[in-house]
């Protein structure tokens, strides 16, 4: 007790220093690592360097997916780290504005291709807050609780096929058989629950939750199956082939 006592008028300013610790990791996060100004005059090294950043971007649109698809309650984390990723993805665009092409086939193809890529994890991040204030309602049974658990299994192997690791390739034919697989999968199961609903196995508000919730996930792999398509094409020379059997976001 005496310990307490002693401790209590230290309390508020620990509590300070905690608060000033993460808010600046945060701020750090938001902050571009690779983006050398140095070498923003030599293309190719440039889009090394952009290249690097947009996987650290990926990694934080992937772990907010993951995050939404797994969280039962909503909270502000999802907010807070969209907000630094719209941060990073800025600095990167803003970068590649300033990056001359000079003639290089390779730089000029590459340019376009990071800021479709940036977007593209912008619209991830976008839709998985979407999906975080989306969480399941209580009023489904178990057997529709199962299908959504097989879709959301089915869109976890979708995003650990999509998500970039440094140093290793992304295998895109591994990536366009789960893309197919779930849209197969998300077509079957947006059926049934059609069905359960016109049986009024399903109520109107919770049918309408749940269709939401699919549909925001299916959106998410959408960005993240183009992302990793046009991610391969940024390593130079590397001439990697369009993907096929991305998973298109229309019709729904």
């Amino acid at each position: 007790m005496v310990g307490l006592v002693l401790m209590w008028p230290l309390a508020g300013r620990l509590v300070a220093q905690l608060e000033r610790r993460f808010g600046a990791g945060e701020a750090d996060e938001g902050q571009p690592r690779h983006l050398d100004r140095h070498v923003v005059g030599t293309p190719r090294l440039a889009i090394d360097a952009m290249d690097m950043e947009l996987r650290r971007i990926a990694g934080m649109a992937h772990r907010m997916a993951r995050h939404a698809l797994s969280s039962e309650v909503q909270d502000q984390r999802l907010q807070r780290e969209r907000g630094t990723l719209d941060q990073l993805s800025e600095a990167v665009i803003g970068y590649a504005g300033n990056v001359p092409g000079a003639g290089d086939a390779v730089v000029d193809a590459a340019l376009p291709a990071v800021v479709r890529v940036a977007q593209y994890y912008r619209g991830m991040a976008e839709r998985a807050e979407e999906l975080g204030r989306a969480p399941l309602p209580p009023q489904i049974d178990d057997r529709h609780q199962a299908l959504l658990g097989a879709l959301h299994q089915a869109g976890h192997r979708v995003l650990l096929a999509s998500e970039p690791l440094a140093g290793e390739p992304i295998d895109l034919e591994a990536l366009a058989a789960n893309a197919e697989a779930f849209e197969t999968l998300y077509q079957q199961t947006k059926g049934d629950l059609l069905r359960a609903g016109g049986r009024g196995e399903i109520g109107p508000a919770a049918l309408v939750r749940v269709l939401d919730r699919a549909s925001f996930l299916r959106r998410i792999l959408d960005q993240a199956v183009k992302a990793a398509r046009h991610l391969e094409t940024l390593e130079v020379g590397g001439g990697a082939s369009p993907l096929a059997g991305a998973i298109e976001p229309a019709p729904e």
